[in-house]
């Protein structure tokens, strides 16, 4: 984070003593202060200074920042903002929330604009192309030239490649091993996450979504398995024959690629310092924890996210906390690596497109945050 520097010059101020009376100077009309405008929108009685203060806090204005800022800061009350951001990459992918409807998500598939501000994935089947062509990126998956459209299809499809001995390799993963944070909002961020994890706090009126402890810390998991991209015919395009693209309601996107995985966060909240946290969920990683590692993580507050592992174990993380859902956090995760006909992930993020626009640019979609910050 980039830090600014302020220099402020002080004019000395020389007197002169003598025994007569002093000659009075000539009266100097005092220096006109100029106030730089803060042209912020802002709800009347609001700390403009905190709009300023986030967004450094971000980065936002940075030109190495991963992000747009598309609006100006919506105020909520005295204690946060809500604002919107957009990434810079040319492809803009649109990670999946806990709450997102996995009906819709197959590559092709027609749905209306706004629905994934929800992640409903609301369908327009009725205007939908029948058939599409598709292109995995794993090399040992069948290119299709011509396939029907839906969900059954894609399920169908990606069991058949693996049974027939498709490579059933990770194709990419990233994990941190831990990076500190003070607002659950910062996490989804940070990892270029399209929903706000801080949804899970379940906020009571007055509670806010900065951490209740001293220090935090979180880690993530992003693991790619396969994508498939899908392409209108030669002699189509994504709406089904006969369709003016200019009369389908609701502001039509189209499912362009789908990357099916593993995402997984944790966040551990506690008053220990965040050397302390680190090495704590270090030793959980090694299964080597001390008595004192274990003491610290049982009493932190610790929230999972989860999504495309094993369905039982993943339902099974309820019934733990502290040092023993880290622990089977960790193995959770850990078992992830092995892929199979019955287990290969979920749909964790898309690229969509303007439904009436053949080839790229992908649609940029805009993402919402919500940041709680103590008034100074």
């Amino acid at each position: 984070m980039k830090k600014h520097y302020f220099l402020f010059w002080m004019l000395p101020a020389v007197f002169f003593a003598c025994k007569k009376d002093p000659k009075l100077p000539d009266p100097v009309e005092p220096p006109v202060v100029v106030v730089p405008k803060d042209t912020t929108k802002t709800d009347k009685g609001i700390k403009t200074k905190k709009i300023d203060s986030i967004r450094k806090a971000l980065a936002l204005r940075s030109s190495r920042s991963i992000f747009n800022i598309s609006s100006d800061s919506v105020w909520k009350d005295s204690t946060g903002i809500t604002f919107r951001v957009e990434m810079k990459d040319p492809e803009s992918s649109v990670t999946l929330s806990p709450s997102a409807d996995y009906n819709q998500v197959f590559p092709g598939s027609l749905i209306k604009g706004k629905s994934v501000d929800d992640f409903s994935f609301k369908p327009l089947t009725v205007y939908a192309a029948p058939f599409l062509s598709i292109i995995p990126t794993d090399n040992t998956f069948d290119l299709v030239d011509k396939m029907s459209i839906s969900k059954k299809s894609f399920d169908d499809y990606i069991r058949k490649q693996l049974t027939r001995g498709g490579s059933k390799q990770i194709e990419s993963a990233f994990f941190s091993s831990g990076d500190p944070f003070e607002n659950y909002a910062e996490i989804s961020i940070y990892s270029r996450y399209s929903w706000d994890i801080s949804n899970f706090l379940n906020l009571k009126p007055g509670e806010n979504r900065k951490i209740k402890k001293k220090n935090g810390l979180y880690s993530t998991l992003d693991m790619s398995l396969f994508s498939i991209t899908a392409y209108a015919l030669p002699d189509g395009n994504f709406f089904a024959p006969g369709t003016n693209p200019t009369a389908v309601p609701d502001d039509p996107l189209v499912v362009r690629d789908v990357t099916y995985g593993r995402m997984a966060t944790i966040a551990i909240e506690s008053d220990a310092s965040f050397k302390e946290i680190h090495a704590a969920f270090a030793a959980a990683r090694t299964k080597n924890m001390s008595a004192e590692h274990r003491s610290l993580l049982q009493n932190a507050i610790v929230t999972p996210f989860v999504r495309g592992f094993n369905v039982d174990r993943m339902n099974q993380l309820k019934n733990f906390k502290g040092a023993e859902l880290v622990e089977k956090y960790l193995e959770l995760i850990e078992s992830g690596g092995t892929v199979s006909v019955n287990d290969y992930g979920a749909p964790i993020k898309v690229l969509l497109s303007k439904a009436d626009v053949r080839e790229d640019p992908f649609y940029r979609h805009q993402f919402k945050y919500r940041l709680d910050y103590p008034v100074n």
